[in-house]
This record gives structure tokens, sequence and C-alpha cells, in this order.
């Protein structure tokens, strides 16, 4: 997943009302949208099915830590939405994340899954 927003938009953002939650060199970003990362996502997924249950296991370079549900923008509520919620930055701040690992158990109807990966917001480095 690709952005070219850190090219076409000033360093600080995009006007966003109401918009809070990520900090821009050192301070706290108030009515605006952060420009997002060039690269957002780029990993590999892997499923081996073992008779009643199937192993998962996932690497990104930048990704999503399975915790919670999914980010907005992967949502089928978000399919016509072109703006981020406004409590984006508070439930979904760990959708870009350099550096997760995950891993997993599918049974059935079920799954279980679990990740690694560094708890914090991506940098100001927009590439």
């Amino acid at each position: 997943m690709l952005s070219l927003e850190s090219f076409t938009l000033q360093d600080i953002g995009s006007p966003q009302a109401f918009q809070t939650g990520e900090t821009y060199q050192g301070g706290a970003l108030i009515d605006y949208q952060h420009p997002r990362d060039l690269l957002m996502a780029l990993g590999t997924d892997l499923r081996v099915p073992t008779g009643a249950f199937a192993i998962l296991a996932g690497v990104d370079i930048v990704g999503s830590p399975t915790l919670g549900p999914p980010a907005f923008m992967h949502r089928p509520s978000a399919a016509f939405n072109p703006q981020a919620p406004l409590a984006h930055h508070h439930l979904d701040s760990t959708h870009i994340t350099p550096g997760v690992v995950r891993g997993g158990l599918e049974v059935s109807a079920w799954t279980f899954e679990g990740a690694w990966f560094r708890g914090r917001e991506p940098d100001e480095d927009l590439v």
C-alpha cells in the first residue's frame, strides 16, 4: 500500500476539523490529519493447513499487528468514506507499524492470532 501524500501535502498534513491524536515536530496535531508515509503496508502471509486446523504466519516491513479490529480503511463501512473517522488515531494507531511478526491458529470458524511489534506511533519521516 502506497501513498503520495508526503509529496502532495504540506508537512503538517491536511486540515480536518476536530482530528487529534498525532504529533508533528513534538507538538500535538489538532484539526489536522498527518500525511501518510510513502510506504504504508508491505508484508507477506502464510497459511498451512494441517488437517483439523491451519497454522498462520506473517511478517510485515510495515503493517498492522493482530490487535483489535481492522483499521478504518479496511472495514466495509469505509468503502465510500474519503475522510478518516475522528477517533482514528485513538483507535487505529497501530495500523502503520514498522516491523510486525504475526502467528496463529485457525480452528474451524475460530482464529487465534498474536503479534510481536514495536508499540509506538509511526515517525515523522514520511518516506
